[in-house]
């Protein structure tokens, strides 16, 4: 697809234009357009063109013909993929499979269809306006990680780490004020006497340049009662119509009222900030408001805080679909120090300072907690601090426990099931269950909201994002336990979990897994070696051998046709070496193993963003796990057709060491160069799929065999 060329902005700037992402220099640009952002971006630029290409708008049918009818009516043209008829009837868009198609049916001088006359249209999808570019800031891992590992000093390190991803607060809190006082003023013209109330990041003090405003705006009614949350979705479509009338001061404004939370985004053009507002969620101020008071209790926790925001950012723990949000991980956080008695939990403060504010059943109510100062949580360092954490959270019981920063104690989810056995200080939990849906206590994690008791801050994580983060906190406990170490805060943001291993982590340069032949492919390998004149000690030697060539070749397709690198053969020993067992009694009773190593130099980034491409692709599902994976491989790297394309992004060699005893291919991945965090995410790819991926391939063999 056609893509429009980066261009020279200010200051020797580059902006990249489909992403809207400023960079500084052509460097930065070629980190950039391998990155998953603009990977995404390439990929729904294609997804548009093709519903576009392949895509007609149907009106004219009759108000009782149904969407079955009209595609069965449409599919002589061609095979149609997908179909929507608005609720009205008085139209419908028809998606076929290919482009001829549409081509066909718009060539047709008249198509009727239940006796009435069609009128059929090439499918035009409005393009969404995209915020200035220079609202977008370019996070350069790679450099902030480097920064880090000149510095030589646990503290002096978050002080940096805090001077590079906060903003400056007076300057911001200017912009602030500003934007919810435009805010308030223009939304009086339908809202009147409404308040802005901004929350979140921006006002607990733990935001990064490139977060966004969040702002709930509360109305009054008539006789100044708070409406009903069912008109949040009217409020939305009302406020987006209004701030539309308002160009200069507003721009880029969306409505979204189909959320849970529906809300308005857009840019406030004065002071250049991105803004989300809603009508309906006063209880995030509630618990902005919380976090603000619990980090002012010691001048550590907000740095601290910032230290596991960007953490978990770097190892992708935090963002939509199945992972933690920002505020769930605040709350871990809090919870940990209310259970070592660092902090008082939630319930203790609203009674002690009988805080109550009412909020669609909840109270939300908290005050300042200074007077809670632990004296305890003032001697502990920030190391202390940190590996207290990430070894809380990696021997934490997830499957049987509630986190309830409410209580600041750890409950059972069995508990839940019985609303009669929890503590009476769950009053009100009792008293809205019956007329609000229960806690979701079968989800991985599960975090109770400390002031709306029936959510869970976690309930879409999956059970392999959860032993990711333990992973990573068990690695994050051992770099932290040795308060003498120099480069912690380095290690912690490039050091990856690795999900074989238990207590050890590789190095950041190197990465270890192993293919072990088990029963998967067994009926397989029988038919390679069968024959009647063999021994069982020979056909037994021919089977290994022969699971080893698989293994070598399963690899040799990921690399070259899934990965898409170019592999060359860096060493191969014609003589095999010898390896003495632990288990060996005689020095002479040793084991070949056959070393080969392959030199991979890659120029596509395939891997961190090819989950969210595979949810849109329509692959058949007959095809077996390389077959599928290759077809994925081979329309991401026609993404970058028409893209300048020549730097290499990865290189690094690896060895496989054939092994008999278990029977195993060994292999380590030692990185070479690498274009910012490349290799970081590559070998968690790896880590996470290659092991899936195999047996899969194996069970397809003997599969075939039955056939």
């Amino acid at each position: 697809m056609d893509v429009q060329e980066d261009k020279k902005v200010e200051h020797n700037k580059i902006v990249c234009e489909l992403c809207k992402v400023v960079v500084l220099n052509e460097h930065q640009r070629s980190e950039h357009i391998m990155g998953k952002k603009h990977q995404l971006a390439l990929h729904q630029a294609t997804v548009l063109e093709t519903k576009e290409k392949c895509g007609i708008y149907v009106r004219g049918f009759p108000v009782t013909a149904t969407l079955d009818e009209l595609k069965l009516f449409l599919s002589k043209y061609g095979e149609i993929v997908d179909g929507f008829m608005a609720d009205n009837n008085m139209f419908a868009i028809i998606q076929f499979k290919e482009v001829t198609s549409v081509q066909t049916i718009l060539q047709q001088k008249e198509i009727k269809f239940q006796k009435q006359g069609l009128v059929v249209q090439k499918r035009n999808i409005k393009k969404k306006k995209d915020p200035p570019a220079e609202l977008q800031q370019w996070e350069n891992v790679e450099s902030i990680n480097k920064y880090l590992e000149s510095i030589h000093n646990l503290d002096d390190q978050i002080k940096a780490l805090v001077n590079i991803l906060q903003p400056n607060w007076f300057i911001m809190g200017t912009k602030y004020d500003k934007l919810c006082r435009d805010i308030q003023t223009h939304l009086h013209e339908i809202f009147p006497n409404c308040i802005a109330y901004p929350f979140g990041s921006t006002v607990s003090g733990l935001s990064f340049p490139s977060s966004d405003v969040d702002i709930y705006v509360k109305v009054f009614m008539v006789n100044g009662s708070v409406p009903n949350g069912n008109l949040a979705s009217a409020y939305v479509n009302m406020s987006k119509k209004l701030l539309q009338n308002y160009p200069r001061v507003f721009s880029h404004v969306l409505a979204i009222p189909r959320a849970n939370t529906p809300i308005v985004k857009c840019i406030h053009n004065p002071t250049r900030l991105s803004c989300d507002f809603n009508f309906k969620n006063m209880l995030g101020v509630c618990n902005t408001y919380m976090i603000k008071h619990y980090l002012a209790v010691d001048t550590k926790l907000s740095s601290l805080m910032i230290v596991l925001k960007y953490w978990a950012k770097v190892h992708d723990l935090t963002g939509r679909g199945g992972k933690f949000s920002n505020y769930s991980l605040i709350i871990l956080f809090l919870f940990y120090l209310q259970v070592h008695q660092h902090l008082p939990c939630v319930a203790t403060v609203q009674a002690i300072s009988k805080a109550v504010n009412m909020q669609e059943g909840w109270n939300g109510g908290f005050s300042a907690v200074s007077k809670f100062a632990c004296k305890s949580l003032a001697n502990l360092s920030s190391a202390q601090i940190l590996q207290g954490f990430f070894q809380y959270y990696a021997n934490f019981d997830y499957a049987l426990h509630v986190i309830c920063p409410y209580l600041g104690v750890v409950l059972l989810k069995t508990d839940f099931l019985r609303p009669d056995l929890l503590s009476d200080k769950f009053v009100l939990y009792k008293a809205n269950i019956p007329t609000l849906p229960p806690l979701k206590i079968e989800s991985s994690i599960c975090i109770q909201d400390p002031f709306q008791h029936n959510h869970n801050l976690s309930g879409a994580l999956h059970s392999r994002f959860v032993e990711d983060f333990v992973n990573l906190c068990k690695v994050g406990a051992l770099i932290c336990k040795n308060e003498s170490n120099n480069s912690a805060l380095y290690q912690l943001f490039t050091y990856a979990c690795e999900l074989t291993a238990t207590d050890k982590f590789a190095s950041p340069n190197e990465y270890q897994f192993s293919l072990t032949m088990d029963s998967n492919c067994i009926l397989h390998l029988n038919q390679l070696t069968d024959s009647n004149e063999e021994d069982l000690t020979e056909k037994t030697q021919k089977m290994k051998t022969a699971w080893h060539e698989l293994a070598n070749t399963f690899i040799l397709e990921f690399l070259t046709k899934i990965m898409k690198f170019n592999v060359q053969l860096k060493t191969e020993d014609d003589h095999f070496k010898c390896r003495r067992l632990d288990e060996q009694n005689d020095i002479h009773d040793t084991v070949k193993i056959e070393t080969v190593t392959y030199h991979c130099t890659g120029y596509f980034n395939l891997w961190d963003a090819r989950k969210s491409i595979l949810k849109d692709m329509n692959i058949d599902p007959s095809l077996g796990i390389l077959e599928k994976q290759i077809q994925v491989s081979e329309y991401m790297s026609n993404l970058y057709k028409g893209q300048k394309v020549t730097n290499t992004i990865l290189e690094f060699d690896l060895s496989a060491v054939a092994e008999v005893n278990p029977v195993q291919l060994s292999c380590t991945i030692i990185k070479r160069k690498a274009l910012s965090h490349n290799f970081i995410t590559f070998r968690l790819f790896v880590c996470r799929n290659i092991h899936s991926w195999f047996e899969k391939y194996c069970k397809e063999l003997d599969q075939n065999v039955n056939k």
